[in-house]
């Protein structure tokens, strides 16, 4: 299975779990979750073919995106979380359509953070998010959001450690 795991995240697992006093079992046990979850998601393909179904939609309900780098070479993310129009993002998709969304988005990421390492010459494993929060809203705290948004970042934890 580690030969189906790209090589930056089986590092980011190791550097992940050292904290740990049984880190190589943790990161075992952890990257092995992850790669089941991304057998399942399809992640490793992810961003190889068409975009996940109205991806479009997507990213006019939630705006996102690369907007440059820090200092350190590290690239920086905008999150427009304030700007996310909920009612509509929850009629349009399920939770596991936009969980599909939010992990093209994660790879999508990671494969340019890659590349960003490769162009400069050292390996940077964290991405600055940078959250905008400007336009928040009581339906940006409504349960169904707040859940959605648990689940991703759970999901994410637990799939893409030491990334951001």
């Amino acid at each position: 299975a580690a030969a189906a795991c790209p090589r930056d995240l089986l590092v980011t697992f190791t550097r992940g779990y050292a904290y740990r006093p049984d880190w190589s079992q943790a990161s075992f046990v952890f990257l092995e979750r992850a790669l089941a979850w991304r057998e399942e998601m399809g992640a490793c393909g992810i961003c190889f073919g068409a975009p996940p179904a109205r991806r479009e939609l997507f990213e006019e309900l939630c705006p996102s995106g690369l907007i440059g780098h820090d200092s350190l070479g590290h690239l920086v993310v905008l999150e427009r979380l304030g700007r996310v129009r909920v009612a509509e993002l929850l009629k349009a998709f399920s939770e596991e359509e936009y969980l599909r969304q939010q992990a093209f988005s994660r790879e999508a990421v990671r494969l340019l953070s890659t590349a960003n390492s490769t162009r400069l010459g050292r390996r940077l494993y964290k991405v600055v998010v940078v959250i905008d929060l400007e336009g928040l809203s009581l339906s940006h705290v409504g349960s169904r959001f707040v859940r959605l948004c648990k689940r991703v970042n759970e999901t994410f934890g637990w799939h893409y450690p030491e990334t951001a």
